[in-house]
């Protein structure tokens, strides 16, 4: 959600999103919920974006990665240490200093996801703010 949330709302051609996790399922598909939110609010089809797994180039070409909790970002900055200074969760880089992390709603319904993509895109449109001004 948070890779087509930015890249829908992000108006800077010089920059873009991409997504990957820690923890990937081989050949596993966007969520049922996240893609009926997302083509709900966006009009986009995610539902067959694979989900793809961290890898080593990724974080050396990336100029900012930002994690969802506290404890993935710790364990980016202590797999790739040289590159620990552009890590950050996505409230963290957004401003926030209290309560860092946007919890996973794998496995909830319609409801969890909802407020999840909500505060995705909350701090989403702080940081775009932040990069443009």
């Amino acid at each position: 959600m948070a890779e087509a949330t930015f890249n829908i709302l992000n108006t800077n051609d010089n920059i873009s999103s991409s997504s990957a996790g820690l923890s990937v399922v081989h050949d596993s598909v966007a969520s049922e919920y996240a893609a009926l939110i997302l083509r709900n609010k966006y009009k986009i089809d995610v539902l067959n974006r694979r989900a793809t797994q961290v890898q080593y180039y990724m974080i050396k070409e990336a100029d900012l990665i930002l994690t969802m909790t506290s404890p993935i970002k710790y364990i980016l900055k202590g797999r790739y240490e040289e590159y620990k200074d552009k890590i950050f969760t996505l409230k963290e880089y957004s401003g926030e200093t209290f309560n860092l992390d946007i919890p996973d709603p794998y496995g909830g319904d319609i409801e969890i996801y909802s407020v999840c993509h909500y505060e995705i895109e909350k701090y989403i449109k702080k940081i775009l703010e932040k990069i443009n001004s």
